[in-house]
């Protein structure tokens, strides 16, 4: 495998970092990060929400919300409750694809979500494996992908 100047010098982590802030600086209110190692993007977002002052709640299917459950999220969405001004609250959900598909709950949460988020200091961010969403997503869902990691993080890794 020949290895590029681009790909020596590429550094993931920072290029998604900078790509995600401008979408939550741009007023997104749902964001969909697709990535082949899930685990290491949920840790640059926390890194980077934690490092912009932000809020945020972080959901699988394992543990469930750690401190927030789900049916609170619909209220806190409908009515956030008062945020510092430039604080914004982000909701992290992990592989949420798999209730997506042939779910009409899902896709009119995710249409509402796309409508009523821009306008509140709520982020909504559902981490996916590197494969697109169901059809029936909504169009206004903004899409990120998190690259592998460049030669130079491998080797400070």
């Amino acid at each position: 495998m020949d290895i590029t100047k681009d790909h020596l010098a590429r550094h993931s982590e920072q290029q998604f970092v900078n790509k995600f802030s401008i979408l939550v600086d741009s007023g997104a209110g749902l964001i969909h990060v697709r990535a082949s190692e899930i685990m290491r993007a949920v840790l640059s977002v926390r890194k980077a929400v934690v490092t912009d002052g932000g809020e945020y709640k972080e959901w699988d299917v394992v543990n469930s919300f750690s401190t927030l459950h789900a049916d609170n999220m619909l209220t806190a969405v409908r009515n956030p409750q008062p945020v510092e001004p430039g604080r914004i609250r982000y909701f992290i959900y992990l592989n949420p694809h798999v209730y997506m598909e042939n779910n009409p709950h899902m896709t009119q949460l995710l249409l509402m979500y796309a409508q009523m988020l821009p306008s509140s200091n709520v982020c909504v961010i559902l981490v996916t494996p590197d494969a697109p969403l169901p059809e029936s997503a909504p169009q206004s869902l903004l899409s990120l992908r998190f690259e592998t990691p460049g030669l130079g993080e491998l080797k400070e890794a």
